[in-house]
């Protein structure tokens, strides 16, 4: 039906809906949406009032591509960002990665160091009165590496302490990699938590009271002589590659083939290593598919330079938007996949987590 140079068509109401050209549908979308008589309405709302007036074939699809291409809306978008998931640090040997932390009790500072792959476990009591300081990272990672060896790369967080010039110059020396986790994001460095959690229980459970640093070596040595429930194995027959002697073992139990020499015993324990390190390699993977944490996040798949919005909640009465962008990703961290990186407009790099 033409009347006035204008082309109706009968809605499913028998009502004469305008049908819109090609030329005009930008506007029209505009006007319902965009403008104070839109408001930024999502597709339904908007689709509703457009059939009311106005008719084009597609006219569904074409609402929904200019409301999801809408700016505004994705900044004040009220979905909830998917949780990105989290990689575990993966480690094939004892030093390939260890992770440190720093913890508070009773009045001292400790560091608390774990080897990612055979979760062996070391603590570093601070001087009474002593905070963390590059100075005693520096003084406690050259203790650790004189007892234990270089790690090949060390995780940590974002603390002055650890990300100081002065320790990645004294690591450089060593060829030994830091590596950052993302900031205000204690789930990214989870495993080092729970080493502090294990730190404080046993020091809780032991009962030392005060003189809980005294104790203290003792009672990581005690965790370190244990099953791991994680790996199945003692953290220190991994780190180690053999039993750990026990005040508790009977002068039976002890070894009963010996070994007529170097090579031989080499040998033997090489071959020991390799079946450990097998069976604790996929006692983690297994241990790490049972958590229920794991299964409830969405791997996030995000292509090279393509281009992504980032949520970042503000704590504030203002109405300022929660999603900032889009951004053009650039890359993927290797060392940490869960962390990305991103360019503004203004051609400014940086890294962030957690993109959709």
């Amino acid at each position: 039906m033409i009347t006035i140079g204008l082309v109706y068509k009968k809605n499913n109401k028998g009502q004469p809906s305008i049908y819109i050209p090609l030329s005009l549908r930008p506007k029209v979308l505009a006007l319902f949406h965009d403008t104070l008589c839109g408001v930024h309405a999502n597709s339904q709302r908007m689709m509703d009032s457009l059939r009311k007036l106005y008719y084009w074939k597609g006219m569904q699809e074409d609402v929904n591509y200019w409301v999801n291409s809408c700016a505004v809306c994705q900044q004040y978008r009220r979905s909830t960002p998917n949780t990105a998931k989290l990689y575990s640090l993966q480690a094939h040997y004892p030093l390939e990665v260890i992770s440190m932390d720093y913890l508070y009790v009773d009045g001292r500072w400790l560091l608390t160091v774990q080897d990612i792959f055979s979760k062996f476990l070391t603590s570093f009591v601070l001087p009474v009165g002593q905070s963390p300081s590059a100075s005693t990272t520096i003084t406690s990672l050259l203790d650790y590496f004189s007892a234990y060896g270089v790690p090949k790369r060390i995780y940590c967080d974002n603390g002055s302490h650890f990300k100081n010039y002065k320790v990645i110059n004294f690591l450089s020396k060593f060829n030994s990699l830091m590596i950052f986790s993302p900031p205000y994001h204690p789930a990214s460095h989870g495993g080092i938590e729970k080493a502090n959690s294990t730190i404080l229980g046993l020091i809780r459970k032991s009962g030392v009271g005060q003189d809980w640093s005294a104790y203290l070596p003792l009672l990581v040595l005690s965790y370190n002589c244990q099953k791991n429930d994680t790996t199945g194995f003692p953290p220190y027959t991994l780190f180690f590659g053999r039993e750990a002697p026990s005040p508790l073992s009977l002068p039976s139990t002890g070894p009963t083939t010996a070994t007529s020499s170097y090579n031989e015993y080499y040998d033997a324990i090489s071959d020991g290593i390799r079946s450990t390190s097998a069976t604790a390699s996929q006692h983690t993977l297994q241990a790490v598919s049972r958590r229920q944490a794991y299964r409830k996040v969405n791997d996030v798949n995000i292509p090279t330079n393509g281009y992504v919005w980032y949520y970042n909640p503000v704590r504030s009465s203002k109405p300022s938007p929660k999603w900032l962008g889009p951004f053009r990703c650039t890359g993927v961290s290797i060392q940490s996949p869960s962390l990305v990186t991103l360019i503004d407009s203004n051609g400014k790099s940086f890294v962030k987590r957690s993109c959709s």
